[in-house]
């Protein structure tokens, strides 16, 4: 039996020579050992209580056999083990191959779709973001255009207007980011049961979605203060 069932129905104890029976049936059965967890349905469901009978007490159930291959050379490993299970038994029918890697994608398919449909969004939420951020930065670059012409006059440097503009757009930015941050950890425990071996205050992910978040601030405040500083200063004091 699986160490979940173990656990679940003699916790704490040795369960070798315990017997058992299962609900449609009548006949009990002795454990023998214990075995680690498996994956009965799902990959991403808990570790369920799991019993494996001998071949002579399950005759109807089909017979699994699990070979480890080298690289690119599973067609030969199935049609040699074809072969060698007709010169054991020519009744044998083997069927259903299939590989490992195979059957992982096909039960991580739903998980995976539902992850690339939330990274698209989570994506046109990033370029929406950069174009907001743009935008009402380049406003109010542009209300100030006259003030940056008279900076320039009075010998202001356009490193000095930079830091300033820059500064100021980006404060509320950070403000923003950081909230984020501290939200996004409050609230990702809620989302534990969507994620697959990842824990939801993964700090790795919390910090590249920070850098890409605060690289998209930055360029929509840079390239409006840019164009504004690169302008001519007489052309900047007559405004636009």
């Amino acid at each position: 039996m699986s160490r979940a069932m173990a656990d679940r129905f003699w916790p704490g104890m040795s369960v070798v020579g315990k017997r058992f029976r299962f609900a449609s049936g009548e006949t009990y059965y002795e454990v023998v050992g214990v075995a680690a967890d498996a994956v009965v349905r799902s990959l991403l469901d808990d570790a369920a209580p799991v019993a494996w009978l001998a071949l002579s007490q399950n005759t109807v159930s089909p017979l699994y056999v699990n070979l480890r291959a080298e690289a690119g050379s599973t067609d030969a490993v199935v049609g040699a083990v074809r072969a060698r299970m007709r010169e054991l038994d020519s009744s044998l029918a083997v069927s259903d191959e299939r590989v490992v890697a195979a059957v992982l994608d096909e039960g991580l398919w739903a998980p995976r779709a539902g992850a690339s449909l939330l990274g698209l969004f989570a994506l046109l939420a990033l370029v929406l973001g950069g174009i907001g951020v743009y935008s009402v930065l380049s406003f109010a670059v542009r209300r100030r255009t006259q003030e940056v012409g008279i900076r320039l006059v009075l010998g202001a440097s356009r490193r000095q207007l930079y830091r300033l503009l820059v500064g100021r757009g980006m404060a509320p930015a950070l403000a923003g980011l950081a909230l984020g941050v501290v939200g996004g950890a409050f609230f990702a425990r809620s989302a534990a049961d969507l994620l697959y071996r990842v824990s939801p205050l993964d700090a790795p992910t919390f910090a590249t979605a920070a850098f890409v978040l605060f690289g998209v601030a930055l360029l929509g405040c840079y390239l409006p203060v840019r164009r504004a500083v690169s302008r001519d200063p007489m052309e900047a004091l007559r405004g636009d």
